[in-house]
């Protein structure tokens, strides 16, 4: 399988970088596969994280792409596009950095993935307040943390992963980028493959997604909280009613995304493939 996994990152200091790392590794200590997924990580930042995301970023063999930020109100669609932009691979996945991948994810996806598809997963909520570093990650582990943990259950794609092809994803111009910082893109996109004709599968009856803990933040130019608090009220209002009514529609907007899509400022691209 041809694939790549887009993230999304911005300040993650106070949050704690390690969630970096324990994503990352869960991706590269998977069974039964005979592909290894490119790992992108859009790092959209300003605070002092940066040495740590690309130290983890090397030792998982990823790629690290920084933008400074410069403006409080960013956009997780526009760093997410850019991504999509950046792979050349058949299948990409666009996913939350909280995520640890069951052992049998990747062996899933490549099980039930199909161009006429978008994957979806829902997710477990852990309640550990607590993120250590993993650099072992045994089967037993997963399945302890996933008993302390609650599923979310909502028939949406919450922020999990969404996979399809590369292909599609260039032709409906990524996520919708007049959805500002993060809330209901992942429901919009969920949305918009329903109406171009993609079969939504949802592969968590046959594996599973670890979202991990992460309490609010304080520090007004680093905490995503924070931000949200002091420009929220406009933007959440503008994100979900975006989102409502694209879920009314019956019928793609033809003006989403129409021109320099996924277009942001890149400080450098540090590329650990090898």
């Amino acid at each position: 399988m041809d694939l790549s996994v887009v993230y999304f990152i911005t300040n993650l200091s106070q949050r704690g970088v390690n969630r970096v790392n324990n994503s990352l590794y869960s991706i590269r200590n998977q069974k039964d596969i005979d592909f290894t997924p490119n790992i992108i990580v859009v790092d959209v930042s300003n605070d002092k994280s940066f040495a740590e995301v690309d130290k983890y970023c090397r030792k998982y063999k990823a790629v690290h792409i920084y933008s400074k930020l410069k403006n409080p109100v960013w956009s997780k669609c526009v760093s997410l596009n850019f991504g999509i932009k950046f792979v050349n691979s058949e299948y990409v996945m666009c996913a939350d950095i909280d995520n640890i991948y069951d052992n049998n994810f990747f062996e899933i996806v490549n099980k039930r993935k199909a161009k006429n598809k978008m994957l979806l997963c829902k997710v477990f909520m852990s309640k550990r307040k607590h993120v250590p570093i993993f650099d072992r990650f045994e089967t037993q582990d997963f399945e302890m943390i996933k008993h302390q943990s609650k599923l979310f259950n909502r028939d949406i794609a919450d922020g999990a992963c969404q996979l399809a092809t590369l292909s599609w994803f260039k032709k409906m111009k990524g996520y919708n980028e007049a959805i500002k910082m993060w809330g209901g893109m992942d429901n919009e996109i969920h949305r918009l493959a329903e109406l171009s004709g993609l079969t939504i599968d949802w592969i968590d009856n046959t594996t599973s997604i670890l979202h991990q803990f992460h309490k609010d933040c304080k520090h007004p130019s680093s905490s995503p909280t924070s931000l949200y608090k002091r420009y929220g009220v406009k933007v959440r209002k503008v994100n979900f009613d975006i989102v409502n009514r694209q879920k009314k529609s019956k019928i793609i907007n033809p003006k989403r995304n129409q021109r320099d899509w996924g277009k942001l400022d890149i400080s450098l691209i540090n590329d650990y493939r090898g």
